[in-house]
């Protein structure tokens, strides 16, 4: 993470072009963000599965924390408020894919959806309409687009909530 924020930092100061400074940060924040999946499995998970206590909740404390250590970090390093609040929708979702990932496919395959979903959504150009090329490239849409915000609130709750209920996958 903080090699991420630092490359952000030292990187965003020498590019002058929005668009080019926004996939750097979206570059920056899925590489800060996918450093937290390997943590989201124990190294027994059978044990981890007839432990005394509940886990849902620690497992949802644990992501959020990731994710909002992760905004933090980025949120630093940037230099202006429409960043900040970009970085923080992007890095919502983004925490949401990891821990849909890792219930899926396992902690150590869950940033898989973040890097492919990261790498569609840079390689097209963001547009304004369809629908659905919006919730393709939210990553990349502006601070105010309603769907973009939506699409990436969706999957922060759809993942904190797949991830501490199911937990990771074997």
């Amino acid at each position: 993470m903080l090699v991420s924020s630092a490359g952000l930092w030292g990187l965003g100061r020498q590019i002058d072009d929005p668009y080019r400074h926004s996939q750097l940060a979206l570059l920056a924040a899925t590489l800060a963000i996918t450093s937290i999946a390997p943590g989201l499995a124990g190294a027994d998970l059978d044990l981890d599965r007839v432990a005394g206590f509940a886990w849902a909740p620690r497992r949802a404390a644990h992501l959020l924390l990731g994710g909002a250590l992760t905004a933090g970090l980025l949120a630093l390093a940037v230099r202006d408020e429409a960043t900040v609040s970009w970085i923080a929708r992007d890095v919502a979702g983004l925490t949401g894919l990891i821990g849909i990932g890792a219930a899926a496919l396992g902690a150590s395959r869950g940033p898989l959806l973040c890097l492919l979903w990261t790498a569609a959504a840079i390689a097209l150009p963001a547009v304004d309409r369809p629908a659905y090329r919006v919730i393709l490239t939210w990553m990349m849409q502006p601070a105010g687009t309603t769907t973009a915000t939506v699409t990436a609130v969706v999957l922060a709750v759809g993942g904190v909530l797949t991830y501490a209920l199911a937990g990771p996958r074997r």
